[in-house]
Order: structure tokens, then C-alpha cells, then sequence
């Protein structure tokens, strides 16, 4: 649960439901209006306005705005909780607006969610907000339970509310009682955090000698190591983890960018792949880069980036992998 995209700490993943697919049309614009449509179309079922509000999340238009900001006022706990969540994929003084006013709310599913979906911006908040996020977060770190999955989320918040020595020492309690892989995982976050790349590897490396069958500990290895200037071995701990398991979207994406110089092909492979089962641009503008810094064929991939986003974000990359090729 130790990721550091927030939503892995509150929601276990955003399923694409079927009705869902009728939001991916022809551009940003018109999938963030059909999305806007379902959040807030009271004749359909909860479960798809509440997947469309999270959804949202990945938008900055005013359609997007306003629906989450009426999904947050909702009646329905749900609802509140998806305008949590989307507001998660936001920063700076946006998420705060958003989700502030929710950390007394009535349910408790939804004003912890909001404390969860802060604390990560306390390095970033004044102490105005500070002092009003504190007595939530104190009561909410108060009330965990006081099992693994109550001390890993203490850790967590300890590391991000500024408390690196005591998340450290909190975690390595942890992994004297016992070898579990969130607790290693967690483990090496905050010895990176705290300055200790090299104590990270080896804790990583000596965990991956007796277990070595997970994905999340190769894929932090692979951070690790590149933190560490080990490109070489850092792309093989990135392979291991997507051949171990290659349904994780950031696993595909971190091995096909750390060999995209070295095997273009494969990389650009991936790439088609995540673009072709997500409909996430971000995957298809990486596989057009990879194309035109290789000098590969990508007339192709540059019209459907312009088709799905716009035909600025499209001459940018051109003008921006042109540029460095000639500096190169």
C-alpha cells in the first residue's frame, strides 16, 4: 500500500467499467465533457458517476471543475469520496480548496480519506493550513489500529508531515518482527527519503535473495539504482518486474523508458501496447518521441496524437525532439 501516488492509499486502482468506454472519444475536450455528463447524470447508476468522478481527476477544464466540486457537496458518501479521490491527482492550492471543507465530515470513510489525500502537501502548506490539517491528521493517526497495516500508514505520515528519523525507525522496528514485503518496500522508501540510497539497495538486494518473485521490490530496486547511476542494472531490475508482472501500467512504462536508447523496437512495443488497452495519451506521446529521436517512421503516431490531444501538443514534440537532435 506504500506508493507514492496517493490513490493506491485510497482506492485499489481505477477499473475501467464498461459503460466507462463511451467517454474515450475523439479528443481531451470531448472526454472530459462526457465524463463531466456521467458524474453528474443522477439517472444512472452510483457506481459509474462515482468511476466517471474519479476519472475527472486527470482534468483541469471547467467541466471538470465543477463536476467534481458538485460531486464533493453530493448526499451520497460515495460521490464525496470519488471528488476526494479525484482531486488526489491535483496539486497545490486546488486539492486543498477541494478537499478541506471534507476533513469533518459526517462519514468516516470520507474525512479520513481527505486527511489521507492532504498530508503528502504538508511540506508545501503554510502554517495556517498546517495547523488546521494537524488536529485531523493527529486524530486520524490516533485511531489506527495498532497492527502492520496501522504502523506502515503511521510511517507513511510520519515521513510526509516531515518526521523522516521517526518513519525510519518506526520501519526498521517493523522489519526486525518481521520480513514482509510492504514493510521492506516501505523500508527503502524512507532510507531514500532520508538520504540513504545505498542502505536502500542493499536492504532491496539482500529481500530479493530470499524472495525473489516480486515485482514491487524489483520495481523499487530499479528506482534505487537509478538514484544510484546504475543504468544499466536499474533497467534489468525494471525488466524483471514487468516480466513478473506486466498487467502494472508504471512497471511497462519505467522498463520501456530506461531502454528506449538501447532497444528502441521493444520500447516502442510497450508503448503501443499501454496506448492500445488504455487510451491514455501519455503512453502514446512516448512512443512517437522514442520514434522521432530514433529517426523512425512516425507520421502515423504524430496524426493520432494530434487526433486524441491537439495539434500543438503534437508540433511541440516534433520541435522539441528536432531541437535536441541537433544539439546532440
Amino acid at each position: 500500500m506504500w506508493g507514492t501516488n496517493l490513490l493506491r492509499l485510497c482506492v485499489v486502482g481505477l477499473t475501467f467499467i464498461l459503460p466507462m468506454q463511451t467517454a474515450y472519444s475523439s479528443s481531451l475536450d470531448d472526454q472530459e465533457m462526457s465524463l463531466a455528463r456521467l458524474s453528474q447524470n443522477e439517472s444512472i447508476d452510483l457506481a459509474t458517476r462515482t468511476e466517471a468522478t474519479r476519472l475527472l481527476g486527470q482534468f483541469s477544464g471547467p467541466n471538470a471543475l465543477i463536476a467534481i466540486g458538485r460531486a464533493s457537496r453530493h448526499h451520497e458518501p460515495l460521490m464525496r469520496l470519488a471528488a476526494i479521490q479525484a482531486a488526489a491527482q491535483w496539486n497545490g492550492p486546488a486539492r486543498w480548496d477541494l478537499v478541506s471543507p471534507l476533513l469533518d465530515d459526517s462519514d468516516e470513510l470520507v474525512n479520513s480519506t481527505a486527511v489521507m489525500v492532504l498530508i503528502p502537501q504538508w511540506s508545501q502548506m503554510t502554517k495556517v493550513y498546517r495547523d488546521k490539517l494537524f488536529p485531523f491528521a493527529e486524530r486520524y493517526l490516533s485511531n489506527l489500529p495498532d497492527d502492520l497495516e496501522g504502523q506502515l500508514i503511521a510511517a507513511w505520515a510520519e515521513q510526509n508531515m516531515g518526521d523522516i528519523d521517526a518513519a525510519e525507525s518506526r520501519l526498521n522496528k517493523l522489519y526486525q518482527q518481521g520480513k514482509d514485503v510492504r514493510v521492506v518496500l516501505g523500508y527503502s522508501k524512507v532510507l531514500l527519503a532520508n538520504h540513504k540510497p545505498k542502505k536502500a539497495q542493499l536492504l532491496l538486494e539482500d529481500n530479493l535473495d530470499h524472495v525473489d518473485d516480486s515485482a514491487t521490490l524489483y520495481h523499487q530496486l530499479g528506482n534505487v539504482l537509478l538514484i544510484n547511476g546504475e543504468l544499466e542494472a536499474s533497467s534489468h531490475a525494471y525488466q524483471m518486474a514487468y516480466q513478473l508482472d506486466p498487467s502494472i501500467d508504471h512497471y511497462a512504462l519505467d522498463y520501456a523508458l530506461s531502454i528506449q536508447n538501447d532497444h528502441p523496437q521493444v520500447s516502442i512495443n510497450i508503448f503501443e501496447k499501454l496506448y492500445a488497452e488504455s487510451k491514455s495519451p501519455q503512453y502514446l506521446y512516448a512512443e512517437c518521441e522514442v520514434m522521432l529521436v530514433q529517426n523512425l517512421p512516425a507520421k502515423e503516431c504524430l496524426a493520432e496524437l494530434s487526433r486524441v490531444t491537439s495539434q500543438q501538443v503534437a508540433n511541440e514534440l516534433l520541435e522539441k525532439t528536432q531541437s535536441q537532435l541537433k544539439k546532440d
